[in-house]
């Protein structure tokens, strides 16, 4: 395998590896306060 800067790792989709990090996470976080929310209100 090829030294290639973290940046220009690409995973099969297209989507950059650290991208699709920080996506999981905000959508973690969303989640989160979402249930938080809901809970809130029932």
């Amino acid at each position: 395998m090829p030294c290639v800067p973290f940046s220009q790792k690409k995973e099969k989709g297209g989507i950059d590896l650290f991208e699709s990090f920080i996506v999981s996470v905000l959508a973690g976080v969303t989640s989160y306060y979402i249930c938080k929310w809901l809970d809130k209100r029932l």
